[in-house]
């Protein structure tokens, strides 16, 4: 069964003291706390989808202090799959760009066929 306590004291213990403002985790901020999708893991594991739509946790959802449901999925598919729930690397959305392209990269690629383990003097 889900222990609401257990919620309440997580979320008492996000609360702590404010240094900065920092956006929210849903708004490209820190990822959620490794307790805190921890703890919502075990609540969907224990009691289904039901404890994450139950009138608590819509009222902390409210509140900015819970994961919406579709990251609760998202979290409970990654510890099927993976076996953990640990956050993913930020890559900031940015395109790579190439620094050689067309011809140059052309011969670049013929001779790394050719030549695969040339040195930079060579």
């Amino acid at each position: 069964m889900v222990d609401y306590d257990m919620i309440e004291a997580i979320v008492e213990k996000m609360r702590g003291v404010k240094i900065k403002d920092r956006p929210h985790a849903s708004r490209g901020g820190r990822a959620y706390p490794k307790e805190v999708r921890e703890m919502v893991i075990e609540m969907m594991l224990s009691g289904g989808i039901a404890t994450v739509k139950s009138q608590v946790v819509k009222q902390l959802r409210a509140q900015k202090k819970f994961p919406v449901l579709q990251t609760c999925r998202r979290w409970l598919r990654q510890h099927l799959m993976r076996g953990h729930v640990l956050p993913k690397r930020k890559t900031g959305n940015k395109v790579a760009t190439r620094e050689i392209t067309g011809e140059a990269l052309v011969q670049l690629a013929l001779y790394r066929v050719v030549r695969p383990h040339a040195r930079l003097y060579e």
